[in-house]
């Protein structure tokens, strides 16, 4: 293999199956030699594999993170086709015109659908003023004072930090930031009734050199989050059951001997009592590139195989131990 194949492959990912289980959308991701850049699109896939892919999304940007809606009559996805960053669009599922949401100056990304179908949850960065001004050179210097300050592929994040946002999902309104602060917020999660968004963050005074992340809640409309775990462990990745009363989510042990393996939790809603299903595997729970979150009655989460060097899939309930069931494969041309 030579360098100059990379151009002629394509890869697939973020597989995200329809509420009536008979479709499957993925990003099919290439590279644009001429561009010198990524070029990705949304394909659907019949789940039983009786007829080829369908290209859902065209054009010669990225579209990626598709999220089907409740009833599945709609796709939502994030993309950069109108913009130098990636806004929240929604699409028929049948096909038709994108309706785009937002208009912001940063990415969208995780972006998930309240309960009823009428919301969109997702997050952002937020930038500093100072970027209002484009050419580098003028803007005014920076002082950093937490340690988390850049990343790879991100640039600065000192003065751009990550917040959770809701937007209405007929377009009706601007994009509303339900979180603030000098903090990175992430993997937003509704809750059933639709009231209250679950999301990961740490608001610890010595967060950036803290190896611990928490679950809280913020109400959907706005307000101050509210810590539901102990500042003990790092949490990521929610999702709650149907009935609100558990919260399975992944799960690391804190200390300054991280990284561990990540374990798949269950929390109780009410008082954050924690319950570590796959306490009995060696094995990480939280390969990358990331999966998904751990979802379902009986938990599907992704795991790390030992043996081939490949992700399958896992099934636990809240009493069983964890077991092995195949991960199913599908590829787009």
């Amino acid at each position: 293999m030579r360098p100059e194949d990379l151009f002629r492959l394509s890869w697939v990912s973020d597989p995200r199956i329809a509420p009536d289980g008979r479709t499957v959308a993925v990003v099919v991701s290439r590279i644009d030699e001429e561009a010198n850049d990524y070029r990705s699109s949304i394909w659907v896939v019949p789940a039983d594999g009786s007829s080829p892919p369908r290209r859902f999304t065209f054009g010669e940007k990225q579209d990626v993170a598709p999220r089907w809606s409740p009833d599945g009559s709609s796709l939502a996805f994030a993309s950069n086709r109108e913009s130098k960053t990636k806004q929240l669009y929604v699409m028929p599922a049948d096909g038709g015109e994108a309706r785009r949401l937002t208009d912001l100056d940063e990415d969208v990304a995780q972006p998930v659908w309240s309960p009823d179908g009428t919301r969109l949850a997702f997050t952002a960065r937020v930038r500093d003023p100072a970027y209002d001004e484009e050419d580098e050179q003028r803007r005014r210097p920076r002082r950093f004072t937490r340690l988390q300050y850049q990343l790879d592929d991100v640039g600065w994040i000192g003065d751009r930090r990550r917040h959770v946002f809701v937007v209405a999902a007929d377009g009706s309104g601007p994009a509303v930031q339900l979180t603030d602060g000098d903090y990175e917020d992430e993997h937003p999660a509704w809750s059933p009734d639709g009231r209250q968004i679950l999301l990961v963050s740490a608001r610890q005074e010595d967060w950036d050199v803290e190896a611990v992340r928490d679950l809280f809640l913020v109400a959907a409309e706005g307000g101050e989050p509210v810590r539901l775990t102990e500042g003990d462990a790092w949490y990521e990745a929610p999702s709650w059951s149907q009935d609100g009363s558990l919260i399975a989510c992944r799960f690391h042990p804190g200390g300054f001997d991280f990284p561990r393996h990540s374990q798949i939790a269950v929390l109780d809603a009410a008082t954050a009592e924690r319950r570590v299903l796959t306490a009995s595997l060696d094995r990480n729970c939280a390969p990358y590139p990331e999966i998904r979150e751990p979802v379902g009655t009986a938990i599907r989460c992704s795991l790390d195989s030992r043996t081939r060097g490949t992700h399958t899939c896992t099934g636990c309930g809240p009493t069983e131990p964890a077991r092995r069931s195949p991960l199913w494969t599908a590829s787009c041309g």
